[in-house]
């Protein structure tokens, strides 16, 4: 009884705890993004970085945050998404400045397009196709990065 009245209610305790995990991510993220190494190994480290997150939270937690309809727990996520979105569209703009990414793809579209792809967790028949969520999110994570290349050819 002590824990719950640390917290108004359970969605007061999920943004804690989301916050947690949201700013943990952060940092290591803006980590590797400040790290003196070539682009692709950034790539690489974030795709890490990616699954090692996806097996920090339980496939539940993940879809009871996307399907939730708690309108404060959706503005805190909408939040976390923006503050997310503005890193990864600065990082690929200094990318692309650096001839690290092609130029003739805007980097909104790219921000665009990976919204799309944390749109598609939800996706009830795509989801049946693999045997857990943080499967999904690791495919939707390397075809993002890597196309229908072998990862031989990069």
């Amino acid at each position: 009884m002590t824990f719950y009245r640390l917290f108004d209610n359970k969605i007061a305790l999920a943004k804690t705890v989301l916050d947690e995990v949201f700013d943990k991510a952060t940092q290591r993220y803006r980590n590797i993004m400040a790290q003196d190494i070539p682009f692709p190994e950034k790539i690489q480290q974030t795709i890490l970085l990616k699954k090692e997150g996806t097996q920090e939270i339980s496939q539940e937690l993940i879809m009871d945050i996307y399907k939730n309809e708690e309108t404060e727990l959706i503005d805190f996520m909408a939040e976390k998404r923006k503050q997310g979105t503005n890193d990864i569209l600065h990082t690929f703009t200094i990318a692309q400045r650096k001839g690290w990414l092609r130029k003739d793809v805007k980097p909104e579209f790219i921000v665009y397009f990976i919204g799309k792809i944390n749109e598609m967790v939800t996706d009830e028949q795509l989801l049946a196709m693999y045997k857990s969520l943080q499967a999904l999110i690791m495919e939707l994570t390397n075809f993002f990065f890597y196309g229908i290349s072998s990862k031989d050819d990069q």
